[in-house]
């Protein structure tokens, strides 16, 4: 008996490998797939999606049970509905009562709103989605382990048939082909490549390849002259030095110097006198200077790569980084950028790796967008791009294999897409999105004097959440309110060092002094969970998102906390600064931030230090249980503002991060909505202002909601805000408000959704 799952997989993989013999047929080989997948797994309904490469899509490629007519005419964004989930997360997907899943998209015509539970297995080629098989029952049930893992069998073998008969049928259109008159073929291939979008936007242009200077460099044979070497070494380390001190200024005319102290690294390490020993060492013991630093360069990367703290794993990237300038001082070789010839224009960078000079670098009146083989989202790079503006797409296997200099690409740094010498419907639609988003912005930049104002006279206040200076200043540009969320850790994690009070003063300053007369609302320090100090000995925790973190760690760390608040406190004398204490969960915790808080001023009276008294305090809603506190907690504070992120995360128990259960995450969860409203109706009681910060106030149908909810301060990222204020001027508060007992009482998410989106403006 044991045997009877393993013999009925065994079976299937050998039935469907079957189907390719003699046929090349892709179609023929489709249909015969889903007919044997509906009969092995027991369903009504089995369905097949190929991915279309060139316009980003999946599409129906057969169906057994679904309507016939709907092949070829279903089609998805990889973004859009349950298949293209599975696709986007790589990852198996099964619902019971698929319609009220937040990711349902129905199509009309598939007549498949008669099934009640759904399974999404991808189709994986090589480490990259290739489409999707799909499973549906009109009886609702749970999907078990057994069947999850027999389908995921089956797709890999679906996989390589798929493949097989899209090589015969290609090679047999070739030889059709060959056997016509003879046509020139297109020399530019269209290919799709998928990374990880880590900057927002939309970028077109033609291909330029950063290429380094040598960077493998073999050991040098032959007779060494050491001193020599050693003269050679200093001369590289003195040429990188100039090098890093010329970066840092042409990047303080963007950035502040707290926020360039990434550069605090690259400094320590030209000039880490054990550092330099080292290679002074092995010239000694007869390697060349550029053996030498290539070996050292190796061993401290290797060394911190294997590091527990995140942190210091961060910082291998950068010891790599510096070694590489050092060794192109040394070897005379630098920094290339390869063009088609007679290329002009806007341009794409592509690059193997990429790091913190070069972005800096950038000729930023041709540089449009940035495509790299490696890196990761939460990178330097990715945090500069950011601030840029520059759409960037990272992680993307094989890139330099599909791209040469002069191709045309299309980066989505939103989606991650790189469409390389896409289609001219592809190119063209992409460029509709793009001029649609700058007239969007256009019609913002027009409209900064209007207020976000509701039809019927409701004014609600409009932030911004940033973290760094650059972004203050484009916030700034959109006609904001207030900064709704300044976070306070980045110069913390970008250092091995913490930040004097001295450079927070000077930080925060600045932020004050650009928004005028307008409030910043600065988060203390926010860090442990996912974001550890390497100076601050994060203990080893079994689960720290519920551990030691945010306000504990500042209420245990008083002696860092104290820092922060004297540099806020000096800092608001020149504007209007507000103060936000993040991850409150007990009375306890905001009364002994009092505490301290009178401690710091009487502190700073004693020493004749200049700061501003009357700084406003408020509390960070973001778990069930300050909102339950909500009342009691409105009579110590005097505003509230919501964490949305963690407060759907804590109240749902879904970790949003983990694709096992992101689906479940719904900020539109009826016990979110509950928990928001008990947080409005508590403030009111006690005239407390309520805001949300998180990414539900970016978002129009969760924007809307929070107001019929009673919400009239929303703070966002910087690229949704033109979309919420014009939101914001083509409703109807009243309209809204009647909605609050209705949506109180829904049971879902999806009827949350649906009814609200039903009563305000729908973008074109």
């Amino acid at each position: 008996m044991r045997t009877k799952a393993p013999d009925r997989r065994l079976k299937a993989i050998l039935e469907i490998g079957k189907l390719i013999t003699g046929r090349h047929d892709l179609h023929r080989v489709l249909r015969g797939i889903v007919s044997k997948v509906a009969e092995v797994m027991g369903t009504d309904v089995a369905s097949l999606y190929l991915l279309d490469n060139v316009r980003g899509e999946l599409v129906l490629s057969a169906t057994k049970g679904l309507s016939p007519e709907s092949v070829g005419r279903v089609r998805m964004k990889v973004s859009e509905g349950l298949t293209g989930f599975a696709v986007e997360r790589m990852r198996p997907v099964a619902v019971v009562d698929p319609s009220r899943h937040p990711r349902y998209k129905y199509f009309p015509g598939t007549r498949e709103e008669q099934f009640h539970s759904f399974m999404a297995v991808p189709l994986i080629d090589k480490h990259r989605p290739v489409g999707a098989i799909v499973v549906q029952t009109r009886k609702a049930r749970d999907f078990t382990n057994d069947e999850v893992n027999l389908l995921s069998a089956i797709a890999t073998q679906v996989v390589g048939v798929v493949e097989n008969a899209r090589l015969l049928g290609h090679i047999e259109r070739i030889q059709q082909e060959e056997a016509r008159p003879s046509r020139k073929p297109d020399p530019r291939r269209t290919t799709l490549l998928h990374g990880t979008g880590a900057g927002s936007g939309i970028a077109i242009g033609r291909a330029a390849i950063l290429h380094h200077g040598a960077r493998v460099i073999a050991e040098d044979k032959g007779a060494v002259d050491p001193a020599l070497e050693k003269r050679r070494l200093l001369r590289a380390l003195r040429g990188a030095e100039r090098e890093t001190a010329e970066t840092i200024k042409r990047a303080s005319q963007h950035f502040s110097r707290e926020e360039i102290a990434i550069f605090d690294a690259y400094e320590l390490i030209l000039k880490d006198p054990t550092f330099r020993q080292r290679v002074i060492e092995l010239i000694d013991r007869g390697l060349r200077a550029r053996a030498a630093l290539e070996r050292v360069t190796g061993e401290y990367t290797q060394a911190l790569s294997r590091a527990e703290a995140f942190y210091l794993r961060e910082r291998a990237f950068d010891v790599e980084d510096v070694g590489h300038r050092i060794l192109e001082h040394l070897a005379g070789g630098r920094r290339r950028v390869e063009r088609a010839r007679g290329a002009s224009g806007p341009e794409i960078l592509i690059a193997q790796t990429l790091g913190v000079y070069d972005i800096l670098d950038l000729d930023r009146k041709h540089v449009q967008g940035i495509v790299v083989a490696t890196g990761g989202a939460y990178s330097h790079v990715a945090i500069l791009a950011r601030a840029m503006g520059l759409p960037l797409v990272l992680g993307v296997e094989g890139l330099l294999e599909h791209v040469r200099p002069g191709d045309r690409l299309v980066v989505d740094g939103v989606a991650g897409f790189v469409h390389v010498n896409p289609q001219e419907e592809v190119e063209t639609e992409y460029r509709r999105a793009r001029t649609s988003v700058q007239a969007a912005r256009r019609t913002a930049a027009e409209e900064l004097h209007l207020e976000p104002r509701t039809i019927d006279g409701v004014r609600i206040r409009v932030g911004a959440n940033v973290g760094m200076l650059a972004n203050v200043r484009e916030a700034v540009s959109m006609g904001i309110d207030e900064i709704g969320l300044y976070r306070t850790e980045f110069p913390f994690l970008i250092r091995s060092t913490t930040p004097t009070e001295e450079e927070q003063y000077n930080l925060y300053r600045k932020v004050i002094e650009l928004m005028g007369d307008k409030p910043v609302t600065f988060r203390t320090l926010d860090v442990g969970g996912d974001k550890t100090l390497a100076n601050m000995g994060f203990p080893a925790q079994e689960n720290p998102i519920l551990g030691w973190r945010s306000i504990r760690v500042s209420l245990d760390r008083e002696d860092l906390f104290k820092i922060q608040l004297r540099a806020i406190y000096r800092a608001a004398r020149h504007g209007v600064a507000v103060l936000l204490f993040p991850m409150i969960t007990r009375i306890e915790e905001i009364r002994r931030v009092k505490e301290v808080l009178a401690d710091v001023m009487g502190e700073l009276t004693e020493e004749n230090v200049p700061f501003r008294a009357d700084v406003p305090i408020g509390a960070m809603i973001e778990v069930p249980a300050a909102a339950e506190l909500a009342r009691k907690l409105a009579r110590e504070v005097d505003f509230f503002s919501i964490g949305s992120n963690d407060l759907v995360q804590y109240t749902l128990a879904v970790d949003r991060n983990n694709e096992k259960v992101s689906p479940l995450y719904d900020p539109l969860h009826p016990a979110v909505l509950a928990q928001i409203h008990r947080v409005v109706e508590g403030a009111a009681g006690h005239r407390r202002a309520v805001g949300v910060c998180g990414e539900m106030a970016g978002d129009p149908v969760c924007a809307a909601t929070l107001l019929a909810l009673g919400v009239r301060r929303l703070s966002m990222g910087i690229e949704a805000i033109p979309r919420i204020k014009k939101l914001i001027r083509e409703v109807r508060m009243d309209r809204l408000e009647e909605l609050r007992p209705q949506l109180l009482d829904l049971d879902t998410g999806s009827e949350i959704r649906k009814m609200i989106s039903e009563v305000i403006p729908q973008p074109g």
